[in-house]
């Protein structure tokens, strides 16, 4: 699980968590309350998902490329990148 997709759900279930910033107008028990939060988070997070986990991963390892090639021979290595190549 990417670290983009945890911050997602989580955002996600502290907005859903009941009173604390969506308030339900409606006038019924408190387990109906609490259902109705977890099935809108469910029902959110169900369709939503796959747009977050489709984000590219841009942390970790990226490809680097010395500077100069493998092949090349040292006198040509040393004059296009300034450095030596040992």
């Amino acid at each position: 699980m990417k670290f983009i997709t945890l911050l997602y759900i989580f955002c996600l279930f502290y907005v859903f968590i009941p009173g604390n910033i969506i308030n339900l107008p409606i006038k019924t028990t408190k387990l109906n309350i609490i259902m109705v939060h977890g099935l809108l988070f469910s029902t959110i997070l169900y369709y939503t998902l796959f747009i977050v986990e489709d984000i590219p991963n841009i942390e970790g390892y990226t490809k680097c490329t010395p500077p100069c090639s493998w092949n090349d021979e040292l006198e040509q290595c040393e004059n296009k990148a300034g450095v030596k190549c040992n």
